[in-house]
């Protein structure tokens, strides 16, 4: 892509230095001001300097004339550093219309006058607009040198808030030079005074030379923001010079874009700016890369209109660098048209600007131009010498521009392989363009690829994580439900000792106590029988209902004692309570238990243990009952020396034992429940449509 570097190179005066601060005071504050110091002093002649400094880039009529008035009043005032400000005001408005000369002229009367009083800042603000001049005429060593200069008064009299602006147009002149690395670093050294010192003024100042440095370097993104942000301070302070810099440098940008569109409007506003401030100050360059827009779209008729234009307005104002530049792209239309020998000369003119500015960026473009005519000439030889030129040029420049295509070990290759001399202009940017555009899909793949590989190796991690996260949550959650259960069965032990506790204190206070009375009733009824008195009453009935009532009372009282205190598990152990419970079942035709024990022999187990396994066969059977639908259930129990073993056995419609974990209820985690709290173990083996075993081991 071609590129038009050379286009900023004049486009950024950075940083001319105001004796007094400014105020962003209205014109009718200004004024007013001017006519309440009406006496003839310093004071008048800086209210006059204050709209001098307020106009000189809104209006360069008005600025003149307050300039030209507080010149007349320090004269007569005899106020020399008066008349030292008064000179380099008028050198600093003739410099942004573009009247180059008449700057250097008021700027040099400023230095005579500040020297001749010793006055040091006089002489760094003359050193530095004189710097800006040579700066805006492409003389950048010159302009360097008096820049430097300006610094080390300003050290010398401990100036160092002034100093920021100054390393700031030395940033711009090695920018212009190609030297970006000593470009960015005194624009970070301008920046870093601006911060400490808090000079908010120059900012946008700032902001405009950094986005033309990132565009320099095809850094095109960070450039355009550093030019929005440019924009954005400009149009607050209404400083219409530096929005048209703005404007035009971000034409600039999307013409290297190629929004021709956009590239075009910004051109356009820039040139408004200029025509409202009266100036033509780099019109020239604007001319010319207008024309470069209608160029890069074969529009050639409105291309060579602003060509002329910018070339006209150049050799008026002996801008070297701008002729560079139009005689480069005249030549580019003359390739185009067929006018070899005419395109060569635009070409040669070119070469010679280039070379008396130091202009790399254009001269290597031009030697690339020639190469190729001569080539398409079928001169060959010369074609190779300015290829050769050229390529020497491009080396100069690849530390400052990476992005530079390696044309001459291309044309290396293409002449040993023989087919140099076959290949015409056309073809070569055919395979330029053709291998650019596979690169950039190569990039573009790779770009995609690596971004892939990244979201799948974050999505693994994620996903490995999350399961950690889950088997955590869920070991946790286990040990959980481990530790509710063995509270539950702790919590169920107790409750269920408690409860045969007080069945016993039940049972022992109705057998004592209301049983105890209601005998010594039944007592003292008895003696009465005796009595004479009472021997009528005998007779009635509703005395012999009461004795019976009573001797009834007395008897359901002693059943209820017993059946509460002496039930068949308490007095005679677990075999005989699982028989009570199979013949109970037995009576309701609901199910048909067998019940099998063996190595018991009349033998107890604990009455703990009793209790316990009791009540987990009563839950199995209960389970069965409520689920299986069962014909028959057979309970075994098997009583070794160091272990119990119970097997249950149905008949019913089985399950799904490894849905057994998520979907068991209450029932089966009750009866494991209970088995851990025993210290023992329970196997569940279950067959959908056959049936369902559940063994428990216990340890004794």
């Amino acid at each position: 892509m071609k590129t038009l570097w050379t286009c900023s190179l004049t486009l950024l005066c950075l940083a001319t230095n105001s004796l007094f601060a400014q105020t962003n005071t209205s014109v009718e504050k200004l004024i007013s001001k001017l006519k309440v110091n009406s006496k003839l002093d310093s004071k008048r002649f800086y209210a006059i300097d204050d709209l001098t400094w307020h106009y000189r880039n809104k209006n360069f009529e008005q600025a003149i004339h307050y300039a030209k008035m507080s010149l007349e009043l320090s004269k007569k005032i005899n106020y020399k550093k008066g008349e030292c400000t008064a000179y380099v005001r008028l050198g600093l408005i003739y410099h942004n219309q573009g009247k180059y000369d008449s700057s250097i002229y008021y700027c040099q009367r400023s230095f005579q006058v500040a020297e001749s009083i010793k006055y040091g800042y006089g002489r760094a603000r003359a050193k530095n607009e004189i710097g800006i001049v040579y700066l805006l005429r492409k003389n950048y060593n010159k302009a360097i040198t008096y820049f430097k200069e300006s610094i080390l008064v300003l050290r010398d009299i401990e100036q160092y808030a002034k100093i920021g602006s100054k390393k700031a147009n030395l940033a711009v002149c090695y920018k212009n030079l190609g030297d970006f690395k000593a470009a960015i670093k005194y624009y970070q050294e301008a920046i870093d005074i601006y911060k400490k010192y808090e000079n908010k003024s120059q900012v946008g100042e700032s902001y405009l030379g950094l986005g033309v440095v990132y565009q320099r370097t095809n850094n095109y993104n960070t450039a355009y923001d550093y030019l929005q942000k440019a924009l954005k301070v400009f149009q607050e302070q209404n400083n219409k010079l530096f929005l048209a810099k703005t404007y035009h440098e971000l034409g600039f940008l999307h013409n290297n874009l190629e929004n021709f569109a956009e590239a075009i409007i910004n051109y356009q506003n820039s040139l408004r700016l200029l025509k409202e401030l009266k100036t033509t100050q780099n019109a020239q360059i604007t001319f010319n890369n207008l024309g470069h827009v209608y160029l890069k779209q074969s529009q050639f008729n409105k291309a060579k209109i602003w060509l002329d234009k910018s070339l006209d307005l150049a050799l008026q104002k002996k801008d070297t660098l701008t002729m560079a530049l139009v005689y480069n792209n005249l030549g580019w239309i003359s390739f185009k048209s067929a006018q070899h020998k005419q395109a060569i000369d635009y070409y040669n003119r070119s070469l010679s600007f280039s070379d008396k500015v130091f202009e790399k960026y254009n001269k290597r473009r031009v030697l690339k131009s020639l190469s190729t005519v001569y080539a398409h000439l079928g001169n060959y030889k010369i074609a190779f010498d300015y290829f050769q030129k050229y390529n020497q040029v491009k080396d100069s420049l690849e530390t400052n521009f990476r992005q530079a295509m390696d044309l001459k070990d291309a044309y290396q290759k293409e002449k040993q392989q023989g087919e140099i001399l076959k290949k015409n202009q056309t073809i070569q940017q055919k395979e330029l363009a053709r291998l650019k555009e596979r690169s950039q899909r190569q990039e573009i793949f790779n770009y995609f690829l690596g971004v892939s590989l990244f979201l799948l190796v974050i999505t693994i991690l994620t996903m490995v994580r999350n399961y950690q996260a889950r088997q955590k949550s869920r070991q946790r959650q286990d040990k959980i439900d481990e530790l509710l259960n063995e509270q539950e069965f702790i919590a169920l032990s107790k409750m269920l000792e408690g409860q045969e506790q007080e069945r016993n204190r039940i049972a022992q206070d109705l057998h004592d106590r209301l049983g105890g009375m209601l005998a010594m009733v039944q007592s003292h009824f008895s003696a009465m029988e005796h009595l004479s008195e009472i021997a009528s009453v005998q007779e009635t009935p509703q005395y012999q209902k009461a004795t019976e009532l009573l001797d009834n009372a007395c008897d359901e009282v002693r059943k209820v004692a017993h059946n509460m205190a002496s039930s068949i598990l308490r007095k005679f152990g677990l075999i005989p309570a699982l028989f009570e419970l199979k013949e109970s079942l037995a009576q309701t035709n609901a199910l048909a238990i067998d019940v099998i024990d063996t190595g018991f022999d009349d033998h107890r187990l604990p009455v703990n243990y009793e209790t316990q396994i009791y009540h987990i066969v009563q839950e199995m059977v209960s389970n069965v009952l409520k689920h299986a639908q069962a014909q028959k259930l057979e309970i075994q129990l098997l009583w070794t020396e160091n272990n119990l073993h119970i097997s249950v056995e149905d008949d019913g419609k089985g399950f799904n034992v490894e849905k057994l974990e998520s979907e068991s209820g209450m029932g089966l985690r009750g009866i494991e429940s209970r088995v851990s709290g025993l210290d023992g173990t329970c196997t569940i083996d279950s067959t959908e449509g056959v049936g369902t075993t559940i063994m428990i081991d216990l340890p004794m």
